[in-house]
């Protein structure tokens, strides 16, 4: 048989246990429906005549009948046959090829059945081999030979094609049994007959059954996939023919047995013992009485005996035996609506499906209640519906636990309400079943891919089903805001109905690619859609970017496409729908941005292989007047490129700013630490770095946007406050420190009069929730899931002053580069004449060729004027393309910062020529250098160069007079670009994070 193995997913609980994060890790039974049915039949050799094998298939094409056959029926793997006409090239193959099964005619010419089973169990001893007849007569004159002795089974062929489906299944079975019935609780049904033209009715019956049956029962709002994966999850069926195997299958079984059906007449001790299904029966009820069972046969005086037995009864000699066999499994098995009933067996109320049946539980009678409940009728329903842990959690769960029936009623439905919210963690559903689980899921409107970044949200949601306790604690929660993702078959019918590829293939500005995207048309079904999902979302919404290409490893186009939030309040849906489609068509417009077009070509992708699908995801934050924030939002690295103070570059990164992420990542002034040393602010040396290195301002929803805005623009709902908003609103109670002109200090908390600024104290030092457990824990966790460094973006809601917790909402993940490869610089006997500049804070490895330098002129340089600089920067950016050179920016502040003041607010589209950038500073130009912004994943996706010269510090030096000397081949007013004669060279350490620049 051939085995399918699982990976491993033991080194992230390995990270939990070992760590002091074992108190925080989910106590989730781990149960993943991969781990099932290991064993299957994936390659069968069938051994018959050139007749039999037409007889068997009558068209004479038995794989595409098995493939149809299990096609029909959605399950998985279909086998790979092969056949042969002869006993000798069926031992041939088997000497050379692996089989799972082997399936042989009566005829098969050139030898014996005994003989040709014999060899080829001599070549391989572990290989099933069956018998297939169409005359039972022929059978019994075999078996009085004892011909059919050495193989597996026989099997009874009657023209039904399903029988091939059930010898197939009925061997998995067999070999999976042991372990997913005794180690995961998969549920077994024990047939008892000996006769193989019974049986060989009995089993395609009862798997196509049981199959169709549990495909109809998988839970709702699961998605194909998940669907799929459940159907491993089905009852067994295993085949005992006389009393001691049959023993032997339900000691074995016993607490998974979910239905015995047993012939009368059998062997018991080799007799043949004419009521011997009897004695089986009572020997199973003693230990089983609530154990569903059928007694199967021809004398039909036992009807009597049977209902004495509290036994199903069905007659062999009824012309309707196999729907009688079928209405035993509809009413026994769990499958079907579940009927509550009296202890007198009079109907109340039945339910179909699992939150039905959660709605009724509070309705039912309490005689109802505690029947069901005694019996273990609930946990049987749920197992039909492979709820395996839902119906482990409820079959404990008896009155005596309890003080009244009210309380345990109460106990059964939070029981199923945290299932529920479980079950669906990591799933993405259509939007027409979210019915069937509320507002908490993963929803999906249209289809086709759902992108990088959906993709990222629903895999850390798979995560911390398994390892994260989404109550981290009595005061923090980690949740994934409610989101629907609009997948990227909606883009492709909305770009080609629209005729948008012939516009934006042109060399057309953004605007116009907005404005040709603001006319076209929406799908007529998602708009339907769309009005839907606004029912159950009266919340601001953020239509993020998800595109086919997003958070790819090497090039992860962030912060290329546009994410726009809105305020989606007020009572008219379908101006909230309008503000909504404008969103969706501007996300969808920034896919052909000039910027997103520069990208792409710089990555080689061409414009037809980007598709766009978004993410509609509920904001965190709460309302304050009239806008609406997170308490903080925050982005999180699990390397740091730039060190600081005791922490190293694997300790990470994490930054924090009041209100939406906006602020970091666009390179504005924000918090920044390491989760090692929260106590240790890297920013702040004196009580002047307080005042002009902390955030001073912050981005927030205006609630009063209600109406769509034209031009529209990513910005167009948003507002930039000052900190004194937030103080107004009562937000910065946990999140800023005071400063005391009369003792020239810092305080933590706002209870003193004073300046407030922005530290995050009272959450990092005085630790009053466990962010900062919180925020290492995820992001250990994702670094350790993905294998590479990660970057994590997340938005804090804190809890009131009673006692809700706070809401941390993970928002986003995404790889990061970092180099593999060990450069070490070696600054010994260096000659100080030959050093262009040096720095101890790079970002990059290896050595770098420099041709070309870009220089944004010191001499020149005015705050006021980045953006007539970033304009002429881009410029040149264009005529190197052209002319297919690199070149090394140098110039003061943080580049690619979209506050003006802090640096150059470069795109990465304007210098994506660059090789190398150096980030100086200068009097009027003295910023921290910050890499919190996607623009510098952007970089080190490319594995672009950046380099840090401060000012001061004995690691820091720049030859600005070298620099000057430099002919210019062309300038403008502020920047100029050398070609130098002889290329010079750019060293660095990748490891400890040093440079240097050579001049020759």
């Amino acid at each position: 048989m051939t085995e399918r193995k699982t990976e491993a997913r033991d080194e992230i609980t390995e990270l939990i246990d070992k760590t002091e994060f074992k108190k925080f890790k989910t106590d989730a039974k781990k149960f993943d429906f991969r781990d099932l049915m290991q064993i299957r039949v994936g390659k069968i050799l069938i051994v018959c005549s050139l007749y039999d094998y037409y007889i068997l298939t009558e068209d004479g094409y038995l794989q595409e009948t098995i493939y149809n056959e299990f096609n029909e029926l959605n399950l998985y793997s279909s086998p790979i046959i092969q056949r042969t006409y002869s006993g000798k090239t069926a031992l041939e193959k088997i000497k050379k090829e692996d089989f799972d099964l082997v399936i042989a005619t009566l005829r098969i010419g050139d030898m014996e059945l005994d003989q040709f089973c014999k060899k080829a169990k001599k070549i391989d001893p572990e290989l099933p081999v069956v018998i297939l007849a169409s005359r039972s007569k022929e059978l019994a004159m075999l078996q009085k030979k004892g011909k059919l002795d050495y193989f597996d089974k026989v099997f009874i062929w009657r023209g039904d094609q399903t029988l091939f489906l059930a010898i197939i299944k009925f061997f998995e079975d067999k070999y999976n049994a042991p372990k997913d019935c005794l180690d995961f609780g998969i549920k077994a049904i024990v047939l008892v007959e000996d006769s193989p033209e019974y049986y060989s009715d009995y089993l395609p019956l009862l798997y196509s059954e049981i199959i169709s049956q549990s495909q109809k029962l998988i839970v709702e709002g699961l998605n194909s996939a998940e669907k799929m994966l459940r159907q491993r999850a089905r009852p067994k069926v295993l085949l005992a023919e006389n009393y001691e195997e049959a023993l032997e299958l339900i000691k074995t079984y016993e607490n998974s047995l979910l239905a015995l059906i047993t012939d009368l007449e059998f062997k018991r001790r080799g007799i043949l013992d004419k009521k011997c299904g009897v004695k089986l029966i009572k020997e199973v009820r003693a230990k089983k009485p609530d154990l569903p069972v059928a007694l199967q046969t021809s004398r039909s005086e036992f009807k009597e005996t049977a209902r004495k037995l509290k036994v199903s009864f069905i007659d062999k000699n009824s012309p309707a035996l196999l729907t009688d066999l079928r209405q035993f499994i509809a009413d026994n098995l769990g499958f079907g609506d579940f009927i509550f009933r009296l202890p007198n067996g009079a109907e109340v109320d039945r339910a179909k499906t699992i939150r039905e049946f959660r709605e009724k539980l509070n309705e039912i009678p309490e005689e109802s209640l505690l029947y069901h409940s005694k019996n273990n009728h609930f946990s049987a329903w749920f197992i039909a519906r492979t709820e395996f842990e839902l119906a482990n959690k409820i079959r404990p769960v008896h009155i005596g636990q309890f003080e009244n029936p009210a309380a345990l009623r109460k106990k059964l439905v939070d029981i199923i309400d945290e299932h529920l919210y479980k079950s669906q963690r990591g799933v993405i559903v259509p939007i027409a079943s979210n019915k069937s689980y509320g507002e908490k899921a993963f929803l999906m409107i249209g289809d086709g891919s759902i992108g990088g970044k959906a993709r990222g949200l629903a895999f850390f949601d798979r995560m911390m089903k398994d390892y994260i306790n989404p109550r981290f604690s009595d005061d923090f929660e980690i949740y994934i805001p409610n989101s629907a993702i609009i997948g990227a078959n909606v883009f492709s019918e909305f770009m080609e109905s629209n005729r948008l590829y012939s516009i934006v293939s042109k060399d057309v500005s953004d605007e116009e690619t907005v404005e040709a995207f603001m006319k076209a048309k929406m799908p007529d079904n998602i708009e339907k859609d769309l009005l839907d999902y606004l029912e159950i979302n009266g919340g601001p919404i953020a239509a993020r970017s998800s595109s086919l290409l997003e958070d790819a490893m090497y090039q992860p186009f962030a912060g290329v496409y546009a994410t726009v939030m809105i305020p989606n309040s007020g009572e008219d849906k379908y101006l909230r729908l309008s503000n909504l489609l404008q969103a969706i068509k501007f996300v969808y417009a920034s896919t052909f941005s000039k910027k997103a077009k520069y990208y792409r070509e710089a990555t080689g992708y061409r414009l037809e292989d980007e598709k766009m699908a978004i993410i509609l995801q509920d904001m965190v934050g709460k309302r304050f007047d009239k806008y609406f924030y997170p308490h903080f939002s925050g982005v999180s690295r699990s390397f740091n490129y730039y060190p600081f103070g005791k922490a190293k570059a694997e300790d990470g990164v994490v930054y924090l700013a009041l209100g939406l992420g906006k602020t970091i990542v666009e390179g504005e002034k924000c918090l920044q630490y390491s989760t090692k040393y929260p106590g240790i602010y890297p920013q702040f040396g004196t009580i002047k770095d307080y005042f002009s290195k902390s955030q001073d301002a912050f981005w927030a929803i205006d609630m009063d946007s209600t109406r769509p805005v034209f031009p529209p623009n990513e910005n167009m709902h948003l507002a930039k406050l000052p900190i004194s908003e937030a103080e107004k609103s009562g937000a910065l109670k946990y999140i800023a420190s005071t400063y005391s002109p009369e003792n020239d200090a810092i305080y933590e908390g706002t209870n003193r009069n004073g300046p407030r600024i922005i530290t995050f104290a009272p959450i990092l030092k005085s630790k009053v929730i466990p962010f900062n457990d919180a925020i290492d824990l995820v992001t250990r966790i994702s670094e350790a899931a993905i294998n590479a460094p990660v970057e994590i973006e997340f938005a804090v809601k804190l809890g009131e002053e009673t006692a809700s917790p706070a809401k941390f909402g993970f928002l986003q993940v995404r790889p990061m580069v970092k180099s593999g490869e060990e450069f070490r610089l070696d600054l010994e006997n260096l000659n100080e004449k030959d050093v262009l500049l040096k720095s101890e804070m790079a970002l990059g490895n290896g050595e770098y060729k420099i041709d070309e330098i870009l220089l944004v002129k010191p001499e020149n340089f005015k705050a006021s004027k980045t953006l007539e600089i970033a304009a002429q920067i881009s410029k040149f950016n264009k005529k190197a393309k052209n002319e297919g050179t690199r070149y090394t920016l140098i110039g003061p502040g943080r580049w690619g910062s979209a506050d003006r003041w802090l640096g150059i607010p470069v795109e990465f589209s304007d210098i994506s020529r660059a090789s190398v950038i150096v980030e100086t500073q200068l009097p009027e130009m003295s910023v921290d250098p910050s890499q919190g912004s996607h623009f510098f994943q952007n970089l080190t996706s490319f594995k672009i160069a950046y380099i840090t010269v401060k000012r001061f510090g004995d690691g820091y030096f720049i030859d600005w007079d070298w620099l000057a000397k430099q002919k210019a081949a062309e300038e403008t007013e502020y920047v100029k670009r050398v070609k130098l004669s002889r290329p010079i060279t750019a060293k660095i350490d990748g490891l400890s994070g040093k440079a240097i620049i050579l001049k020759g």
